[in-house]
């Protein structure tokens, strides 16, 4: 007694039917994991050719003194008061200050960072550098500008991210997301300027 198999889909006999499938279908998923790819390949190598430098700036402007703004500014840890990155907000993060105020070094889960001024010239500007972790070095300043009875204050930081292909699509979030803690950070100040330049009203005593 002879066993007719059948003719299955694709003309293959029945009991093959399944594995001519299963081919099938593994060429399908060959040639779609080729296809992403491809295209993962094609953004990095776009990625990679995307300028990886950046350069931004905020600016405010003041109803007080470059005096009144600047004490503000000369010691790093007077800059929790008014900057929008605070350490003490950040859970497992250690920050160690210099003794004068110039410099200061944080450790966190993600590595660690420096910050140190590099030139002072008071109550005009004050010039600084910031180093992530495993980021290139960022330079940046701080100007104060007198004009009448107000003071602008220009923040302004350059630099580089880092050459890795998908940075080049980073950094324009980076720089907007940057531009937006210092127009905050300003914002702060401004107000914390502007209280300190106001004049103390004495109060006189009350008389029987």
């Amino acid at each position: 007694m002879k066993l007719s198999l059948g003719a299955g889909r694709f003309g293959v006999p029945y009991p093959f039917t399944k594995l001519a499938l299963s081919g099938t279908q593994m060429k399908y998923w060959i040639r779609l994991l080729a296809l992403v790819g491809c295209v993962i390949l094609f953004f990095a190598l776009i990625g990679s050719l995307l300028p990886h430098g950046y350069s931004l700036s905020a600016t405010t402007e003041v109803r007080a003194t470059p005096a009144a703004i600047y004490q503000h500014l000369d010691s790093l840890p007077d800059w929790k008061a008014w900057s929008q990155w605070d350490p003490d907000s950040i859970e497992d993060l250690t920050v160690s200050y210099a003794a004068d105020g110039k410099s200061q070094k944080w450790t966190d889960i993600r590595g660690e960072g420096k910050l140190w001024f590099t030139d002072q010239k008071p109550d005009e500007r004050i010039d600084y550098q910031l180093r992530f972790s495993n980021f290139p070095e960022m330079k940046s300043s701080i100007v104060l500008t007198p004009s009448g009875d107000s003071t602008t204050i220009t923040w302004s930081s350059e630099g580089a991210l880092p050459s890795g292909p998908f940075y080049g699509y980073f950094r324009h979030i980076f720089v907007d997301g940057m531009t937006r803690q210092y127009e905050q950070s300003l914002g702060k100040l401004k107000k914390l300027s502007e209280k300190s330049a106001e004049p103390e009203v004495e109060v006189e005593p009350q008389r029987d």
